[in-house]
């Protein structure tokens, strides 16, 4: 059977699949949604950062044929290792995005694992919570290791305010209440002091995250300075650069592929050129030499038109604002298809059709 061609087995697979009992086959499939989110180049970084034998995984990884492979058989490998890496997989994801907040606090600090410190860390998330929005009913916090930097990371699951949405029940629509989870991360470096935590709810809700996991789970005072952006001089890229490299990286060649160009008065627009993806030897510069003199390719304008009310006997009031208007043939108010045909081919057309 596993001999078969690729597009017979899937086929062969999933009409297995779905012959099973109900319970059985939605848990293969919730178990294949779990690996496809995992199945990247971050999912797999984040297992091999959960792992204590990170050595030997990679070897692994190293004999399997692509990263979904390589999740499914750390999940049925080792199951608290692949929930382990779904935590830190959630962080990464989200670390540089909007839900991130960055800050230097103390180095050299141990997090603690005594039962007792995160029953007390749970304890304050909880009572945050309910005095917030009276979610919090519940709270479990976990505390992981990052073997890739000895950073140190604290997934917290909070229960949120209970909710009744509609689910298919053996066939039928009904409404089941529900506690959704706010999930939440707090990952601690020691070695340069950085702390950031990823959720949701907005600057109060970091800033609980961060005192209370200073407080109970660091036993440092939470003082804490947040970490700038990185900012860059984009400015230089504007005429071509010489963008040097370390040979130890491995890195062949670099490109200016795609720039966004905006006038010092952005509501004028903006002009993005980008280079295709599969030709190295085309940048941004030659590009954008080239392409104008290749041709447009699609065209989109508006017309202005005037109020109804603004003619009288074919000649237009003096102080009748104009209006942007559609080419559209379902308002006689507006533009017919024929007339903006018309106009188009008056400005753009070889050849001209149309007579005024």
């Amino acid at each position: 059977m596993w001999d078969r061609d690729e597009v017979r087995l899937a086929r062969t697979l999933c009409e297995a699949i779905c012959a099973l009992p109900v319970e059985r086959r939605d848990t293969i499939i919730a178990t294949a949604q779990r690996i496809h989110s995992m199945g990247c180049e971050r999912g797999r970084n984040a297992i091999l950062n959960a792992a204590a034998n990170r050595h030997e995984i990679a070897i692994v990884f190293d004999s399997l044929g692509n990263d979904h492979e390589r999740v499914a058989w750390a999940f049925i490998s080792d199951r608290d290792l692949f929930q382990a890496a779904e935590e830190l997989h959630y962080f990464d994801h989200h670390a540089e995005g909007q839900l991130g907040r960055s800050f230097h606090g103390p180095k050299g600090a141990v997090v603690s694992r005594d039962p007792g410190d995160l029953d007390t860390f749970e304890e304050e998330l909880q009572g945050f919570f309910r005095q917030r929005d009276g979610s919090g009913r519940s709270c479990t916090a976990e505390v992981i290791d990052r073997y890739a930097d000895g950073s140190v990371q604290a997934t917290i699951y909070v229960e949120a305010l209970p909710s009744e949405s509609p689910e298919f029940v053996d066939g039928e629509i009904k409404r089941r209440r529900a506690c959704p989870v706010i999930e939440a991360a707090v990952v601690y470096c020691p070695a340069n002091g950085t702390t950031t935590t990823v959720t949701r709810g907005g600057r109060d809700v970091h800033e609980a995250l961060r005192n209370a996991f200073a407080e109970h789970l660091l036993r440092v005072q939470p003082d804490f300075d947040p970490i700038q952006p990185r900012r860059f001089r984009l400015q230089e890229l504007l005429s071509p650069k010489d963008l040097p490299t370390d040979p130890r990286h491995g890195i062949e060649q670099v490109r200016v592929r795609r720039l966004k160009l905006i006038p010092s008065d952005r509501s004028l627009g903006a002009l993005v050129i980008e280079a295709p993806a599969g030709q190295p030897s085309v940048s941004f510069y030659r590009l954008a030499q080239q392409w104008f003199v290749r041709g447009i390719m699609s065209w989109q304008g508006s017309l202005w038109i005037k109020p109804p009310s603004a003619f009288i006997s074919g000649f237009p009031k003096a102080d009748a604002v104009p209006r942007p208007s559609m080419c559209s043939s379902r308002c006689r108010t507006r533009p017919t298809s024929k007339t903006c045909a018309m106009q188009i081919e008056r400005w753009l057309s070889i050849t001209w059709r149309y007579g005024l």
